[in-house]
């Protein structure tokens, strides 16, 4: 919390939403996601369908087989590749199906998830290492499938609600004593005015993810990359 306080009075006493959840899950050392916790599977916090079983990664390896086939090869970007487990089970079954990618490149902002990743892929599928690179920024230039299972809920969100003039407005995080909810608002710019909420209505804004989905639209009109993002839930949350 010390570095939340900290962030909150560089930022006049009020932390935007999404600074908040940067830091509570990225902060380096602090952070959910660069912690030496282990978050996913039965010993884990939650589960992911690849760490259920080997199916899931098997039927999105014949959706990427399919995407290689038509573009004569290419790679493939993941993003957000959380213990390895899908990269594995893509990586073998292209190979059973003869369609591997030239290239099998992971996007990952989680030091230790990287190196969690590296021991996984090592250990189930070492022969296929040599084929596995971690980028540190987004490639110029992509010619195949970009992937991304449970990536786009694990971004930095803005939240708003309705306040009592019928406006728009942001809510800030407060980290002292004098706010009992920690949440304050304040009217939101008049780009946000073009999302209709009813009375009491609050929601999340997801610039991130819109800006990982432009990029991507981007690259899919320059150059030849089919998308595969993927966000489960119960009934109407599942995607």
């Amino acid at each position: 919390m010390a570095r939340v306080h900290a962030a909150a009075q560089a930022a006049g006493g009020r932390l935007p939403f999404d600074r908040f959840m940067e830091l509570a899950l990225y902060a380096p050392g602090l952070g959910y996601y660069v912690t030496h916790a282990t978050q996913f599977g039965v010993a884990g916090d939650f589960v992911t369908a690849p760490e259920i079983s080997p199916v899931f990664g098997r039927c999105l390896a014949q959706q990427c087989a399919e995407v290689l086939a038509a573009l004569d090869g290419g790679d493939i970007l993941e993003f957000g590749a959380g213990s390895g487990a899908l990269a594995v089970e893509i990586l073998q079954e292209l190979k059973r199906l003869g369609q591997l990618p030239a290239r099998y490149y992971i996007f990952e902002v989680s030091p230790n998830l990287r190196a969690r990743q590296r021991d996984t892929i090592a250990a189930c599928a070492s022969e296929l290492n040599a084929r596995v690179a971690w980028l540190e920024t987004l490639p110029a230039r992509m010619r195949g499938v970009m992937l991304a299972n449970e990536v786009l809920d694990a971004m930095p969100v803005q939240r708003f609600c309705i306040g009592a003039t019928g406006q728009i407005h942001e809510l800030f995080v407060v980290p002292d004593e004098t706010t009992p909810s920690g949440l304050a608002d304040q009217a939101a710019p008049p780009v946000y005015d073009l999302v209709f909420m009813d009375d009491k209505y609050t929601c999340r804004f997801e610039y991130r993810g819109k800006a990982l989905a432009f990029y991507a639209a981007t690259a899919e009109e320059a150059y030849a990359a089919a998308l595969l993002w993927l966000l489960t839930g119960e009934g109407d949350q599942a995607r």
